[in-house]
C-alpha cells in the first residue's frame, strides 16, 4: 500500500544554540502483513539561525541528501517507529551576515542517523506527529574555517519535532 505524506517541522541544533524550519514530503510502501514500510524521503533546503557562543547571530544555507530508504514499523496500536540516513549539507555560513564557510562540497563527514517515533497514535490516512533525537557527525569540506564551525554545529542532543499529513 502507497501513502504519500507532507512534512513540517522543526529541528533544534543544540550545539549551534537554534533552529531550522523542515519541509518537504516522504512517499511510502507499506507492507500490510509486516507492518513494515520503506520510503522516499524528500527534505527541501532551508534556513537555519543560530547563536553560536552565546551571542553570534548565525546562519546556515542547509540541504539534506538521504543515502538511502527511510524504513521502519506500524503495529496495530499506532505506534510509528522510523529510521532515516542522509548526509546534511552547508552551502553557506554566516556570522553578522558575513560568510566565513560552506559551499558545495560542506557536509557532514558520515550520514547523520535520524530515528523518530510518533507522539500517540499515528493513523496511515490522516497523519500524526513524530519526534526524535539524533547526533549531527563532524563537517568536511567547509573552507579555512571548517573546525570552527564544525566545532560549532557537531553534536548530540539534537531534535526533530514534525507534523505529517496525508495527501492523496
Amino acid at each position: 500500500m502507497k501513502l504519500n505524506f507532507d512534512i513540517k517541522g522543526t529541528s533544534v541544533i543544540k550545539a549551534a544554540n537554534g533552529s531550522t524550519p523542515l519541509t518537504g514530503g516522504i512517499d511510502t510502501r507499506y507492507d500490510l502483513s509486516k507492518g513494515t514500510f520503506d520510503a522516499d524521503l524528500k527534505l527541501n533546503p532551508t534556513k537555519g539561525q543560530f547563536t553560536i557562543m552565546g551571542f553570534l547571530p548565525t546562519t546556515a544555507d542547509i540541504a539534506f541528501e538521504q543515502t538511502g530508504k527511510t524504513t521502519g514499523t506500524l503495529d496495530t496500536a499506532g505506534a510509528l517507529k522510523s529510521q532515516s540516513e542522509m548526509y546534511v549539507k552547508l552551502g553557506s555560513v554566516n556570522v553578522f551576515g558575513i560568510p566565513i564557510g560552506g559551499g558545495p562540497e560542506c557536509r557532514t563527514g558520515t550520514p547523520a542517523k535520524i530515528d523518530l517515533a510518533s507522539e500517540g497514535r499515528f493513523q496511515p490516512y490522516k497523519g500524526g506527529k513524530l519526534k526524535g533525537t539524533y547526533t549531527l557527525p563532524a563537517l568536511k569540506g567547509c573552507g579555512g574555517l571548517n573546525d570552527m564551525i564544525s566545532a560549532f554545529t557537531a553534536g548530540p542532543g539534537n531534535t526533530i519535532d514534525m507534523d505529517l499529513t496525508y495527501k492523496q
